[in-house]
Order: structure tokens, then C-alpha cells, then sequence
């Protein structure tokens, strides 16, 4: 058991430094090759089947042995659904999206039940530069692709997924304060850390990114502000006065001239929205401006769910709606909880959400629950965290974490 407890803890790790490399591979892949079965899928689809193998040896195995018992009878039965209301030419892609949602619980319960040692935090940190790196150095040689269309522009970096990479930098971002804050390691280091980061966060042009790095930029000055009062530093405090306004200086000089700020105005004057208050009269601001008419497809679909036959309200509607007829939609909504509800459908929303029930240890407040507040934010609101493994690999890995105190160094 110690060889496989060993195993399984430099496994993981590969794989987790693997995901940035996979991510860039998955893009090339995309962008001229055009596959639908792509690397990352791939190498996703074996470290699943590894961990499998690992908790198939393992003898109190029980509960989690009948839930994937039900959980393979349940896509025997979407199968089925699929094939009668749609045909084979769908069923792949149907499949496809379906595991793609079922990779979290079903990766969660294994790990969990297989209890790998402490992943230490300094490797979400190194794993974030490496994500930055692969933003940064495409910007620099003009060699990045494309992350917008329709007028907004973007710097995507070598990945394919805007809304992935986005989530990814967030969820993960706690940490990367944590130890710009907090770490003993040389100030160069931290400054050359940061300012890479402020440079991707505002290039990648989305709004998210940036919403986030703001609230950890208000949460952390806050709390430095109220343990120097405490403490009664006033040199302190005049420095740390000092900092801010200087990176408010700062920020008001370089933000609007980065991507985000000239989306953000595209998108108002799209909408006529040229002062504060047509921000109120403006009926489409919520749904076009917050959420990316977000609202739209979630009404739409949800007419579609309705008017699904009983079957497709248990085993879900699919990817696929209103199939080989006018009106045939692909497109998400792209708010986690409701793309798993009406695709999944009542049955399959259930046996996503039922691993995650059996937590009854409660965590202190610490980094690790910042990074998981943020991504039930994110899955929320713009989506493609649990439905996407790329994203939810993280996730699963701040569920599983139980640190107590982060590293120092790096």
C-alpha cells in the first residue's frame, strides 16, 4: 500500500504540472488539426482510468463501487434517450460533453477514497506561473491566437478556451497572494511574479479576471491595513499608504490601455451606453453586459427542457436541443449549475452533486476556501469549471486539500 500511496502522489503531481502543456497542446491541436478527440482529452481519459485501477485494489470500496455502478447505469440509459430521440451520427458528441461533466464527481470520489498525501500549495504556484509564461511569451513574440471575435480582442496566449484559462487563473489566484504576501522569498522574485501576472490578468481582456483581482487586491489591503492599526505601525501604515496610492496611480495610467478596458468599452457603446444612467435605463445591460446573454440561452433552453419528453427531463436534453429541426441549438448557456441540470437532467443532476454531500469536517477560512468560493463564483456566473476537466482537476484538488499552513519559499 505504501508503494501505491507513493505512486499515486508523484502521479499526480505529473499530472498536475502536465496541465498547462496539455491545455497549449489541445490548442494547436484545435486550431490546425481540428480534431474533436484531442490530447487533452486523452491524457485526462488516462489518468481517470490510472486512479481507477488504483481504487479497484483497494478492498473498502463499497458506497463508491454501487455509485458508479448506478452512475454507468444512468449513461447506459442517456444512451439510449440519445439514440431514440436523436441518432448514432450524435451519439459521440452527446458522450463526449456527458463525461466531460461526470469527470469531477467521479474524479473526486476516487481520490478521495484513494486519500493521496498533502499536495503542497507551492506547486499551484509554480503551475500558475507556467500558465502566465505561455500568456506572456506568445504576446512578446506576436505568435498568441486569437481569444475574441467580433470586434474585441484578447490575449489568449497558445490556449484555445478563453473562459477555461480565465477560471484557472482564478480559482488559483489565493494562493498566488498568499504568497506574494506572506512568503519569505526574495522581493525580486515577487515583484517580477506580480507584475506578470497584472500584465496577463488585463490582457486576457476577460471581465472575470479582473473582477477577482480586484476583490484579493481589496481583501488583502484591508487586512494589512487593520493589522498595522492594530499593532499601532505608523511607519508601517505611511508606507503601506504609499504603496496603494502608487498602484492606484499606476493602474490608472496602464488599465486603459489593456484589452479588458477596450472590450469594456466596445461592449457599452455596442449597447449605446455612453453615462451612469443609461446604464439604468438600459434594459439590456444585466443580460448582455454581466452576462454575455447568458440569460438569453437560459431562457431558451429552459423552453426546450420544458417541452422535452419525460425521459429527457430525468436523463437530460443533451447538447443537442430541438434536433434536425429550424431551431437546432449547441450553444450553453455556460452557468455551470444549469448546463449540468438540463443536460444531465433531474437523475443526472443528482448523481453529480451526491459525492460532495458526505463532507462533514468543516475547514477553517484559509486560502484553500477563498480558491473554492471563488469557483462556485465562476461556475455561477461565467461557467466552464465543472463542466470542464481542465478546470475541475483544480477544484477537486482544493476539495481534497487539508493544508494547514503554506509554504514560506518556493
Amino acid at each position: 500500500m505504501k508503494k501505491e500511496k507513493a505512486f499515486l502522489n508523484k502521479f499526480l503531481i505529473i499530472f498536475l504540472y502536465c496541465q498547462p502543456f496539455l491545455d497549449v497542446l489541445t490548442s494547436f491541436q484545435k486550431h490546425y488539426f481540428n480534431t474533436g478527440l484531442t490530447i487533452g482529452v486523452i491524457i485526462r481519459f488516462c489518468f481517470l482510468l490510472t486512479i481507477g485501477i488504483l481504487f479497484l485494489r483497494n478492498k473498502e470500496k463499497k458506497p463508491e463501487i454501487f455509485y458508479l455502478l448506478t452512475l454507468g447505469i444512468y449513461i447506459l440509459l442517456f444512451t439510449g434517450s440519445t439514440l431514440y430521440h436523436k441518432d448514432r451520427s450524435v451519439l459521440f458528441f452527446e458522450l463526449k460533453n456527458l463525461i466531460h461533466i461526470l469527470y469531477f464527481p467521479i474524479t473526486y470520489l476516487l481520490l478521495r477514497k484513494l486519500n493521496p498525501d498533502q499536495i503542497d500549495s507551492k506547486h499551484f504556484i509554480r503551475i500558475y506561473f507556467i500558465y502566465l509564461l505561455f500568456l506572456i511569451i506568445p504576446s512578446i513574440t506576436h505568435t498568441s491566437f486569437e481569444g475574441y471575435f467580433q470586434g474585441k480582442i484578447g490575449n489568449v496566449g497558445w490556449f484555445y478556451a478563453t473562459n477555461e484559462i480565465s477560471a484557472i487563473l482564478c480559482i488559483l489566484m489565493p494562493f498566488v497572494f498568499h504568497f506574494l504576501l506572506s512568503s519569505k522569498q526574495n522581493i525580486a522574485i515577487k515583484i517580477i511574479y506580480f507584475l506578470c501576472m497584472f500584465y496577463a490578468l488585463f490582457a486576457l481582456g476577460t471581465k472575470m479576471t479582473v473582477l477577482i483581482f480586484g476583490i484579493l487586491i481589496l481583501i488583502c489591503v484591508i487586512k494589512l491595513f487593520k493589522m498595522i492599526i492594530t499593532e499601532k505601525k505608523q511607519t508601517q501604515l505611511m508606507i503601506l499608504s504609499s504603496l496603494c496610492i502608487f498602484f492606484l496611480l499606476g493602474a490608472i495610467l496602464v488599465i486603459p490601455k489593456s484589452s479588458f478596458f477596450y472590450n469594456m468599452k466596445i461592449h457599452l457603446e455596442f449597447l449605446d451606453i455612453h453615462t451612469i444612467q443609461d446604464v439604468f435605463k438600459n434594459d439590456r445591460f444585466i443580460n448582455h453586459f454581466i452576462f454575455s446573454e447568458r440569460l438569453t440561452f437560459l431562457k431558451n433552453t429552459h423552453q426546450n427542457y420544458v417541452n422535452a419528453p419525460l425521459d429527457e427531463k430525468l436523463l437530460g436534453i443533451g447538447y443537442i436541443e430541438n434536433y434536425k429541426e429550424e431551431n437546432e441549438n449547441q450553444k450553453t448557456i455556460e452557468m455551470d449549475y444549469f448546463d449540468i441540470f438540463y443536460r444531465c437532467g433531474i437523475i443526472g443532476s443528482i448523481l453529480t452533486i451526491l459525492p460532495f454531500i458526505n463532507k462533514k469536517e468543516k475547514k477553517k477560512r484559509n486560502v484553500t476556501t477563498y480558491g473554492i468560493w471563488i469557483a462556485l463564483f465562476i461556475a455561477g456566473f461565467s461557467g466552464h469549471v465543472f463542466t470542464a476537466p481542465a478546470v475541475s482537476i483544480y477544484v477537486i484538488m482544493l476539495l481534497l486539500n487539508k493544508e494547514k499552513e503554506l509554504p514560506k519559499t518556493l
